[in-house]
C-alpha cells in the first residue's frame, strides 16, 4: 500500500474496493444462479446493440463524469456544468424519485459556489455524489427486493473510485477509467452475442410452427420474406422486430427476453386451418416461445 502514500483521499479508493467485494460476496454467495438470471434488466432491450455501445462507451462516461465529478475539478465552468447536467439526466431518464436525493445535493453545491464562507465539507460531498451516482442508475421499480437493490453497491463503489481518480488526476482520466470499466462489462456480452448457441428450437401453436435459432449480432444480412399471409421468415432480426412487422402504431409493454439477441426465425403454417398472421397471433407465439416477455 506504500504506492498510495503520494495520493490523497485514499479512503475513497479503499472504500470502493471493500464495497465492491462486499457486493460480490453478498450477491453471488447468498443467491442462486436462477434467481440472478431472473432479475429484470435495467436497460431497454429493444434499443439495439450499437446505440447501447455508444451510450456505454461515449455518452455515459463523458456526461456522467461532468455531472457527478465535474464539481470536484478546479474549473468553474465544469462546476456549474455539473449542477446543470444532473437535472438533465433526471429528465432524460424520467427518474423523478431521484429528485429527493438530488435537490439537497444541488443546493449544497450552489451554496458552496456562491458563499465561500459557508463551505460544505468537501469529503461529505464526495460521498453524497457517489450515492447520487449509484441511485441515478435505478428506477423505483428496481428497488422492490434485496436482490435488485444490492447492485446499487456496484455503482456506488464506481462513484467512489472515479471520485478518487478526479481528485488525484483529472476529469479526462476519470472519463477514460469510466469508459474502460464499461468496456470490461461489455466485452463478454458482445462475445456471447457474436458467437451464439446455434441450437434450433421450435414449437407448434395454433396451427403454426415457429422455429428459431440465434445469429451473430454483427455481420449478418437482414432479410424478410412473407410468402403468404400465414407465414413469415426473417434473419438477423430480434423477436421484437418481428412483432413490429405486424403492429406499426402501438407501443406495447413487451421487450426481448434476452438483450439484443438476433435470430433466424420462421413462422409457418402447419395446415390450411392456420389463420392469417396479425399482431395478436404473432405476440402470442413469441410469448409462448419465451422470445418476448411482458414488462
Amino acid at each position: 500500500m506504500n504506492f498510495l502514500k503520494k495520493y490523497k483521499y485514499n479512503y475513497l479508493l479503499i472504500s470502493a474496493v471493500v464495497i465492491f467485494c462486499t457486493f460480490l460476496i453478498l450477491f453471488f454467495g447468498f443467491f442462486y444462479e436462477e434467481e440472478i438470471n431472473e432479475i429484470p434488466s435495467r436497460y431497454d432491450s429493444n434499443l439495439g446493440f450499437l446505440p447501447f455501445v455508444f451510450l456505454a462507451l461515449i455518452f455515459a462516461p463523458l456526461f456522467e463524469e461532468i455531472a457527478f465529478r465535474g464539481y470536484f475539478t478546479k474549473h468553474k465552468v465544469l462546476k456549474i456544468a455539473s449542477i446543470l447536467v444532473i437535472p438533465f439526466f433526471i429528465l432524460l431518464m424520467k427518474n423523478y424519485f431521484i429528485l429527493i436525493i438530488a435537490l439537497p445535493y444541488l443546493v449544497l453545491l450552489i451554496i458552496n459556489i456562491i458563499n465561500k464562507k459557508l463551505l460544505i465539507n468537501e469529503q461529505f460531498l464526495f460521498i453524497y455524489s457517489a450515492i447520487l451516482f449509484g441511485a441515478m442508475h435505478y428506477k423505483l421499480e428496481h428497488l422492490e427486493s434485496v436482490i435488485t437493490i444490492l447492485p446499487i453497491l456496484v455503482q456506488f463503489s464506481l462513484g467512489l473510485l472515479l471520485g478518487w481518480v478526479v481528485l488525484n488526476f483529472n476529469i479526462i482520466k476519470s472519463i477514460i477509467v469510466h469508459c474502460i470499466y464499461n468496456l470490461i462489462f461489455l466485452l463478454p456480452v458482445f462475445i456471447g452475442l457474436q458467437f451464439p448457441n446455434n441450437e434450433v428450437q421450435s414449437l407448434n401453436y395454433n396451427n403454426h410452427k415457429i422455429t428459431w435459432e440465434q445469429t451473430p449480432i454483427i455481420g449478418g444480412l437482414k432479410t424478410i420474406s412473407i410468402p403468404n399471409p400465414q407465414e413469415v421468415i426473417v434473419k438477423n432480426y430480434t423477436p421484437f422486430d418481428v412483432y413490429k412487422l405486424y403492429d406499426f402504431d402501438n407501443k406495447p409493454n413487451l421487450r426481448n427476453a434476452e438483450m439484443f439477441v438476433k435470430y433466424k426465425l420462421s413462422i409457418e403454417k402447419i395446415n390450411d386451418n392456420a389463420i392469417k398472421l396479425d399482431s395478436i397471433t404473432v405476440k402470442e407465439m413469441l410469448l409462448k416461445a419465451e422470445l418476448l416477455i411482458k414488462d
